[in-house]
């Protein structure tokens, strides 16, 4: 299952369970939107990549596994939506 790829913690993710750990200000959020999630998930599967930390890897980034701004820049995926996920509190703190 992609969840993994997206940075979720769990040894065996459950299907309900769909978010998207984003780092914004040195925090990281439980971001649970399908949109973010869908696009995170088709752009990682385009680039071949199994997991948000290969893709970090393979891009010279952080490896992480969160998904922060020079990542989604790299993914193609406009920071200001993740920004406003995070601030229309979509969120869960980590």
């Amino acid at each position: 299952m992609m969840l993994a790829a997206l940075g979720c913690s769990h040894a065996a993710p459950d299907a309900r369970t769909r978010y998207v750990l984003v780092e914004e200000r040195s925090s990281a959020y439980a971001v649970a939107d399908p949109q973010l999630i869908r696009a995170v998930e088709e752009r990682l599967a385009a680039e071949g990549s199994p997991t948000l930390v290969a893709f970090q890897q393979a891009h010279g980034l952080r490896p992480t596994g969160l998904l922060d701004q020079p990542t989604a820049h790299a993914l193609g995926i406009r920071w200001s939506m993740v920004r406003a996920d995070v601030a229309a509190l979509r969120t869960t703190p980590m």
